[in-house]
């Protein structure tokens, strides 16, 4: 039973509005009745007071139930209406329901009213209940839709079959398509290049096929396209979910355009870093073999000299009449066939160097240029070749460098940062070590993926460091040597791989790096 109730009555029967009272009392109904009989008395009531329910007879003097509905109606505010009358018509009744009266009762059949209120009471208590619930819906959408907007990522959200259901404003901005014409679409066909596998269609299947109850996260790289064909990086989150019983999927895409190019302004500073760091050695490692080509071809040149003055000598004396060959003429052809021997040397000697210099100088121009985020097929065995001809001159005064290099197929991998990691390693092994060490370079198939270790007979690493060699400008170096970004870089490019870089390292025990990485870590 409803507490204490607020009645307006309509009614210009101070007897009548009495028996009214006293038959909700009755019914068991504690109420404070207003009475009024008067339009204007009416609108003052409403504005005044928190009335729960009207009751209205149906005719009087100077007002009617169809007056009293229609300031119902006016004043905007949703309160039951019964009319309770003694001369109502069945017709008028029915037209006044219609007009917006809840219910009807006759003067006579007072014993019904009770039960009336107490049920218009009740529907009014649920049609208030379903208003707050459709106005706190309202309210969690708009915050929502405020904090995705005012978020920097585009929010999608899409059915099981991976149509759009809500495109929020900042993919709207991210991709051109606005969020009526997104709606119900495919969304690979709104934020992938056409032609492109859709990588992210793959993923929505395995977070559909694994999702028992428990939401499944997932964030990949892609190429993201906009409406008019330009494409940019962008990272994408996936979450399964369960709304209304059905498996939806949450996507969250970040125009990474940005960071990519921070990145690789990053990774280029870092490598010419490396490579001033080396300057000296890479300038002597490539001016040995040129003194070795300089001075075999000085030699090379004498010779030649040599043998055409020589050929020459034998050529006057050919002329003249026939007979047996000079002794002195015999001495130098016997003197040419004689350098044979020295001058293929020389010349052995000479393509050695060459071919040391312009390794060098290949794998110098591999490594120094700009970043380019390309996938392509990667030998790491070659790459790891690379990064030790670049770093011989930090090396070969140290340490005495060990292959154990295992049968490994190509993986898929951006080659020149794979290459810098290698080398970044390969020379902090080097620089680890005092002198007569030795730094081993081991690779293997493993789990799936390739693992590629680079170990040194160095210092080692103190525990408490081990924690923190990887967090950006973090170094154990002296001033000027090094930035302490190469770790930390190294870090992220395994990670953009989605491999694995670990160490084992300790005091006096030498340094290994462990790097795994998959054949394919793009999933294709």
């Amino acid at each position: 039973m409803p507490g204490r109730i607020n009645l307006l009555l309509v009614e210009d029967s101070e007897d009548d509005a009495l028996l009214v009272s006293r038959a909700l009392t009755r019914g068991g109904m504690e109420v404070e009745p207003t009475r009024v009989c008067t339009r204007e008395a009416m609108e003052s009531c409403l504005r005044e007071k928190q009335i729960d329910i009207i009751l209205s007879d149906h005719k009087m003097p100077d007002f009617d139930s169809y007056g009293a509905l229609d300031t119902l109606k006016k004043s905007g505010l949703d309160i039951p209406f019964i009319i309770v009358s003694g001369t109502i018509g069945e017709d008028k009744a029915v037209e006044a329901m219609k007009a917006g009266a809840s219910d009807y009762i006759l003067k006579d059949k007072l014993d019904r009213l009770a039960p009336a209120v107490e049920r218009e009471l009740k529907e009014a208590d649920g049609r208030r209940l379903r208003r707050e619930a459709e106005k706190e819906k309202e309210e969690s959408e708009k915050r929502f839709r405020m904090l995705v907007n005012a978020a920097p990522d585009a929010v999608i959200l899409v059915d099981g079959d991976g149509c759009v259901i809500f495109w929020s404003g900042v993919a709207e901005a991210m991709f051109g398509h606005p969020a009526a014409q997104a709606s119900g679409r495919k969304i690979h066909e709104l934020i992938l290049p056409a032609g492109r596998p859709p990588a992210c269609l793959e993923m929505l299947d395995n977070l559909r096929q694994s999702s028992s109850n428990v939401p499944k996260t997932d964030t990949f790289e892609i190429t993201a396209a906009r409406m008019d064909g330009k494409e940019f990086p962008a990272e994408i989150s996936m979450s399964a979910e369960q709304l209304g019983g059905q498996l939806h999927f949450i996507v969250i895409v970040r125009d990474i355009s940005e960071r990519k190019r921070t990145e690789r302004m990053l990774l280029q500073s870092e490598k010419m870093a490396s490579i001033g760091q080396m300057a000296a050695g890479l300038v002597h490692e490539i001016n040995s073999p040129l003194t070795f080509v300089y001075s075999n071809y000085a030699y090379v040149r004498e010779k030649m000299l040599l043998v055409f003055k020589t050929l020459e000598s034998v050529t006057g004396a050919s002329k003249q009449p026939l007979g047996k060959p000079s002794p002195n003429a015999m001495d130098s052809l016997e003197a040419i066939v004689g350098m044979k021997d020295e001058l293929n040397s020389a010349i052995d000697e000479s393509i050695e160097g060459a071919r040391r210099i312009m390794g060098i100088v290949k794998d110098l121009k591999n490594f120094s240029h700009a970043s380019e985020d390309r996938w392509e097929p990667v030998d790491v065995n070659s790459a790891l070749d690379s990064a030790l001809n670049i770093a011989r001159s930090e090396v070969k005064y140290k340490a005495r460098v060990v292959k154990e290099y295992g049968d490994l197929p190509m993986i898929d991998a951006i080659g020149g940062q794979l290459g810098q990691v290698f080398l970044n390693l390969i020379i902090n092994a080097a620089q680890a070590i005092k002198s007569h060490g030795s730094i081993k370079l081991k690779t293997r198939v493993q789990d799936g993926g390739i693992l590629a270790q680079i170990s040194d007979t160095g210092e080692g690493i103190p525990e408490e460091y081990l924690d923190r060699i990887f967090d950006p400008f973090f170094t154990t170096k002296p001033t000027g040597q090094g930035t302490g970004l190469g770790l930390s870089i190294s870090y992220g490019i395994i990670q953009k791989h989605k491999g694995r870089i670990t160490v084992d390292s300790g005091p006096g025990e030498g340094t290994t790096f462990s790097i795994w990485l998959p054949e394919s870590p793009r999933g294709q």
